[in-house]
């Protein structure tokens, strides 16, 4: 029982173990989340080139080394989408704002560490850019014979459009105004200002900032 308990949360994740357990998103609810989108740059090169196979691997080492910023600062993996990782932090700890930007700053440092041994078994450095973001989200099961926790809503996709300025900025990682409003001055200092960005189908441009170090 313990051994199945175990392979469950690995293979579904925190989130969405606890919420079998305790049907607690049975109904949709409002939560407010800190949302971090990091999708790896060059993907579809990178695909061509490596086959299907050679890109899962690749993914999955990846993935591998972007778990250890991810749960050391207490982030918690919501899904995988093709080549991007979602990740989430509950807003009711106030620290987790800080948390959420140490991880967005570490994660493509740990990429960048193991940039040999990447060069050396696919002929190509990993690199990721990363969006942050927060605000209220719409959490709840969808499905029947196989469930997942859905989060929807603005918040989802703002992060998203942040990650397309990230890309257009040519920035590793972007941060939301909203997540710097709510940082201790001394977390705000490794914080620059971008130019102010007009996302698809936003009405006001978004106050965007990069991390500096």
């Amino acid at each position: 029982a313990i051994s199945t308990s175990v392979e469950l949360l690995r293979l579904l994740g925190r989130e969405a173990t606890l919420a079998i357990f305790t049907g607690q998103y049975r109904r949709p609810r409002l939560e407010n989340r800190i949302v971090l989108f990091a999708d790896l740059v060059g993907s579809t090169s990178l695909a061509e080139r490596l086959g299907e196979l050679g890109f899962h691997e690749f993914l999955s080492d990846v993935s591998y080394d972007l778990s250890r910023p991810i749960e050391s600062h207490g982030g918690d993996v919501h899904r995988y989408v093709g080549d991007a990782i979602i990740v989430t932090w509950s807003t009711k700890n106030p620290k987790s704002y800080e948390h959420s930007v140490a991880c967005a700053k570490e994660m493509p440092r740990a990429l960048k560490n193991k940039t040999d041994d990447y060069i050396s078994r696919y002929g190509q450095e990993a690199r990721i850019r990363v969006a942050l973001h927060c605000g209220p989200v719409a959490a709840g099961e969808i499905g029947t014979w196989k469930k997942e926790i859905a989060l929807l809503g603005d918040t989802m996709n703002t992060t998203a459009r942040i990650e397309s300025a990230a890309r257009e900025f040519g920035a590793d990682v972007v941060v939301s105004d909203a997540v710097r409003e709510l940082l201790p001055d001394e977390a705000t200092h490794t914080l620059s200002q971008l130019a102010d960005y007009k996302a698809r189908g936003k009405t006001d441009q978004l106050t965007l900032w990069t991390i500096s170090e």
